[in-house]
């Protein structure tokens, strides 16, 4: 039911309500990003220490912000997929509303299958010697590098060559589970559950700046392609955090 709803929930969206709403999320975003920092500049023994201020936590869990980047940009592309190919498909390759919802399904399901490869591929590397740091950022690098693949996408004349190049830059699953073993390898080890909350609030505020943003684009230019083109230019930056921000992975026990 997903691709007919979407369609017409996004025709009669608000651009100023949108504005707000967005005013909003970003509020919560800087009180979430204090209270974080409150948290972590806390000693374990109940005292606080002195506040250092939002640079020095950012220091302190460099990982976690780079990580926290990274997935930012990965979840602002995906998002921008889930809520608004459909439309794209039916709005701009002028396709009825049946053929784009089993059009729409194919990323999806390249994107779920690319999930595991991208977990077994670098599994089995790293088995056989390879260095874990570099295997799974590596990984992570190549799968960002196809969300540049929705650029043609949305240059191309013909519907099926742009669905196929949106295929391909569905192929950014691969990093997902490589992105779950990094946090995981990076949280200090009683902090892991706090890690993975702040890294999925991450991903969910991308979440929803993701159809916002892209809405707002698209009233104001009237063309998907300068939408499609930040969100791929963004995730193709993205995977540099890992590179510069995130650290070694630590040897497995």
């Amino acid at each position: 039911m997903d691709p007919a709803l979407i369609p017409t929930a996004q025709a009669s969206f608000n651009v100023i309500a949108a504005g707000a709403i967005l005013g909003a999320v970003i509020g919560i975003l800087l009180g979430a990003l204090l209270s974080i920092e409150t948290y972590l500049s806390t000693d374990r023994s109940g005292d606080v220490q002195r506040k250092t201020g939002l640079l020095a936590a950012r220091v302190r869990y460099r990982n976690l912000f780079g990580i926290c980047l990274g997935f930012f940009a990965f979840d602002y592309y995906w998002y921008l997929l889930v809520n608004w190919l459909p439309d794209y498909l039916v709005t701009v390759r002028n396709m009825t509303l049946l053929k784009a919802g089993i059009y729409a399904s194919l990323p999806f399901l390249v994107f779920g299958l690319s999930q595991p490869t991208g977990g077994w591929i670098a599994d089995r590397l790293v088995r056989a010697g390879w260095d874990e740091t570099r295997t799974r950022k590596g990984i992570i690098t190549v799968a960002f590098l196809t969300g540049l693949l929705l650029i043609p996408a949305a240059r191309v004349s013909r519907a099926n060559a742009a669905l196929a190049f949106i295929v391909g830059g569905c192929l950014v699953g691969l990093s997902t589970p490589n992105m779950l073993v990094i946090l995981q390898s990076c949280a200090p080890a009683q902090e892991v559950g706090v890690w993975v909350g702040v890294y999925n609030t991450v991903g969910n505020i991308a979440g929803i700046l993701a159809p916002i943003v892209t809405g707002i684009v698209i009233k104001v230019t009237g063309s998907y392609t300068p939408a499609f083109v930040l969100a791929a230019v963004m995730i193709a930056l993205g995977q540099l955090s890992f590179w510069f921000i995130v650290g070694k992975l630590k040897p497995n026990d």
